[in-house]
């Protein structure tokens, strides 16, 4: 509990999403078939509000980055639907986790952008 205050207390503020350099990962990762579908069944049951882009969706995440390059916070960016903004920021997590570059293992917020698409 005294480390997870401790981090609250010190995280730097979050920068503006165009500010935020993007998240460079050792190992690339791609959204999967099922990660879209789920997004387009949130969508298709109306929990959401429709993109302007559908069948494809962009979301960015900010990963706050600690001292020790694992990811202390994520943020999605809102998109009017939660179901698919937490999804996001779990997906957004997991692929970080273990997988920072080098070069990205300095404290600070970056951007991750994940792609859905359910074109078929």
């Amino acid at each position: 509990m005294i480390l997870a205050l401790s981090l609250l207390i010190d995280m730097p503020p979050m920068p503006a999403w165009d500010m935020m350099p993007p998240l460079r990962l050792r190992e690339e990762r791609h959204v999967s078939a099922e990660s879209s579908q789920f997004v387009a069944g949130e969508y298709a049951q109306g929990h959401c509000a429709r993109p302007e882009a559908m069948p494809h969706l962009s979301l960015d995440v900010a990963l706050l980055i600690d001292h020790d390059g694992t990811v202390a916070a994520s943020v999605p960016r809102a998109i009017d639907c939660p179901t698919v903004e937490q999804f996001a920021a779990g997906l957004a997590t997991g692929w970080a986790r273990g997988n920072l570059a080098r070069r990205a293992r300095r404290i600070g917020w970056y951007r991750l952008r994940l792609d859905f698409d359910w074109t078929g």
